[in-house]
């Protein structure tokens, strides 16, 4: 049992850095657009 919720735990976080790399590269490309406007 507590395998199980370690890998969904892992997984999860795995998710939101995925998540959040993603905001972060649309963040990115927004200033980009808006300076080179």
């Amino acid at each position: 049992m507590p395998a199980s919720v370690d890998t969904g735990r892992s997984d999860e976080l795995r998710y939101d850095r995925v998540a959040r790399h993603k905001r972060l590269d649309t963040n990115v490309q927004v200033l980009y657009h808006a300076t080179s406007a």
